[in-house]
């Protein structure tokens, strides 16, 4: 999975290689459809120290071609 998100990321275009290799640890979940990554989701977890709280930052990325 780690993998496939890489090579889905470095195909769209849409981050760094450094952003790229640090999203990879996060990742939670990839979409598949028709044999291809349709899609990508990945969490952070970090301390709110403010509100003396852990929060999840979840990011989704859906190709172009899968949008509607």
């Amino acid at each position: 999975m780690i993998r496939d998100a890489r090579e889905f990321w470095r195909g769209l275009d849409v981050m760094s290689p450094e952003d790229i290799e640090e999203r990879a640890g996060q990742l939670c979940a990839l979409a598949y459809a028709d044999g291809k990554v349709a899609g990508a989701l990945t969490v952070h977890l970090y301390d709110f120290l403010r509100l003396r709280s852990r929060f999840a930052y979840f990011r989704t990325i859906v190709s172009p071609d899968f949008r509607q």
